[in-house]
């Protein structure tokens, strides 16, 4: 092989593009992307087992193509990066899953290093757990569950029946119980 031929394949086994369309439809996707050279070429996309994504095209995505034994028929991707929508508040060790969404922390999962704690948001609904207990926030409302107590900044209600604000039939004074609550 020509000295030549042989530089060229060894520059085309790993290089940088953008993706510019997206088909879902076959076993393993396939991207079409543009490399920095400015030519578009469909690649395959190989992802890890029990997981998938769809990766926006509108924010310009940015790809790695590895071109297998240096041959360009023969080029894969292994995943795209969205610099755009990359969440930026994790510390160290942490992980996060986000969507395009994520700028305002609409859709994401976090593992986070303090206290343990996985959360998970959906708008401005939120699921943490941590080694604490879990916290459920749905808008403007909290419940948090410890390993001793069940607390709420709002009114809680149990099989139809106010905590705060119900009464008792059979009420006696001293030690004795009461009904149940009406």
């Amino acid at each position: 092989m020509p000295f030549r031929e042989t530089l060229r394949r060894v520059a085309s086994l790993i290089n940088r593009a953008v993706l510019v369309k997206v088909n879902n439809t076959h076993k393993n996707q396939k991207w079409l992307v543009k490399g920095m050279e400015g030519q578009d070429k469909e690649v395959e996309v190989f992802e890890p087992y029990g997981w998938t994504s769809q990766p926006p095209v509108d924010e310009k995505s940015e790809v790695l193509r590895f071109s297998l034994e240096g041959y360009e028929d023969h080029t894969i991707a292994l995943g795209a990066s969205g610099a755009n929508s990359r969440p930026r508040d994790a510390v160290a060790g942490e992980v996060i899953i986000y969507t395009q969404w994520d700028q305002d922390n609409a859709h994401r999962i976090h593992f986070h290093r303090e206290k343990q704690g996985i959360s998970l948001r959906a708008g401005n609904n939120v699921l943490h757990l941590d080694n604490e207990g879990l916290v459920i926030q749905i808008g403007e409302n909290m419940v948090r569950i410890d390993a001793d107590k069940l607390s709420s900044d709002q009114e809680g209600v149990f099989s139809g029946v106010s905590v705060t604000h119900h009464t008792h039939s059979g009420v006696k004074s001293g030690l004795s119980s009461t009904g149940q609550p009406n």
